[in-house]
């Protein structure tokens, strides 16, 4: 099971930008550097790196960078909540 304090929650086609906090944890230098790496030459279907960040793409999952746990939730669920803050489905 992921550490929930290293756990990041975002919708797809949102993204992560350095200096920004996300579920009380903040997306940091090192964090990015994890993703270019695991991003390579030849680039991943899952995110694109954008200026600073990372822009999540259609796929859904679960990605774990290091000790950076990041679950990637369907837009189709951003609106839907069921009275504590999380999708549905």
């Amino acid at each position: 099971m992921a550490n929930r304090k290293n756990l990041i929650t975002i919708f797809e086609h949102q993204t992560l930008k350095v200096g920004e906090f996300y579920n009380s944890v903040e997306f940091e230098d090192f964090h990015l550097e994890r993703f270019e790496r695991f991003f390579g030459n030849k680039g991943v279907p899952f995110f694109s790196l954008i200026n600073k960040g990372v822009r999540f793409n259609e796929y859904v999952g679960v990605l774990q960078i290091g000790d950076l746990t990041v679950e990637v939730l369907p837009k189709a669920d951003k609106n839907s909540d069921n009275g504590e803050g999380k999708a549905n489905w």
